[in-house]
């Protein structure tokens, strides 16, 4: 037998060892009362915790800490053993969506994203309750057409409810929208086209331009147009380049006095 089989089969054991554990130990803490349910009660949550770790890490990378998640997790856990009654079906039945519940509670009334509508929180809150209730009775997650009877709604309006979590962490722009590495939720929006704005801004500062002299013109062709840098503008005409810094400067406030005449400022 491999080793890895060996240590399928023993941790299969220990899960059922503690699971015989669980369940002798919230039997005996029903008919018990004061310290000792309590002692009882609390042997069977330290029993559980690594159940509601593993519970918690489900909801991993959503925004929140994990040590955060864990410890919430840790109170469905307390919770799911108070109010179990040993006579209704399997511990980890009911324990599994109450845990479940509590950190989805957690998301709702504190990691909103995007809030959405009051109706679609309550009712969240009202199926959770409600597949913790039923998980007990069927020893399984109850499906979405029995929380819809069990509470009176449509079937359409639990599932909305249900998926509602995706709220608490919405979908970057830049994720993947099918496989492949260029293929991004941004490229389905239209890129802002700038040429209109080009165009206005030539037509609005050509006329200006055609009064500047030979030279001047030349300087902010290059300058402008063809992105030379002052220096490289300098070389060419010979000068320094703090007189072409100079001249650029001059010919700007000449641009804008030009374009403020033809459209004067509005008080």
């Amino acid at each position: 037998m491999s080793a890895s089989i060996k240590a399928a089969r023993a941790a299969s054991l220990r899960k059922a060892h503690q699971r015989e554990l669980t369940e002798k130990y919230l039997r005996e803490a029903a008919i018990s009362t004061g310290t000792k349910r309590t002692r009882l009660q609390n042997a069977a949550i330290e029993l559980n915790m690594d159940l509601a770790a593993s519970i918690a890490a489900r909801y991993a990378g959503r925004g929140q800490d994990l040590q955060d998640l864990s410890q919430i997790a840790a109170l469905g856990l307390v919770n799911a053993v108070r109010r179990f009654d040993p006579e209704r079906g399997d511990f980890v039945a009911y324990a599994v969506p109450t845990v479940a519940g509590e950190i989805k509670r957690y998301f709702r009334d504190r990691c909103w994203s995007i809030r959405p509508p009051r109706r679609v929180q309550e009712l969240q809150a009202e199926a959770l309750v409600a597949a913790s209730e039923l998980g007990q009775n069927l020893h399984r997650e109850p499906m979405a057409d029995e929380l819809a009877e069990c509470l009176g709604v449509e079937p359409c309006a639990i599932i909305e409810a249900l998926n509602a979590h995706d709220f608490y962490s919405p979908a970057s722009l830049d994720a993947p929208l099918k496989p492949g590495p260029n293929a991004k939720g941004l490229q389905i929006f239209p890129e802002q086209e700038d040429g209109y704005e080009r165009a206005e801004a030539f037509a609005t500062i050509a006329p200006a331009c055609r009064k500047l002299s030979v030279r001047d013109r030349r300087l902010i062709y290059l300058r402008f147009f063809c992105d030379k840098t002052q220096q490289e503008i300098a070389d060419e005409f010979g000068v320094t380049q703090m007189q072409i810094s100079r001249m650029q400067k001059r010919i700007l406030m000449s641009l804008r006095k030009a374009i403020d005449g033809e459209f004067p400022q509005v008080a």
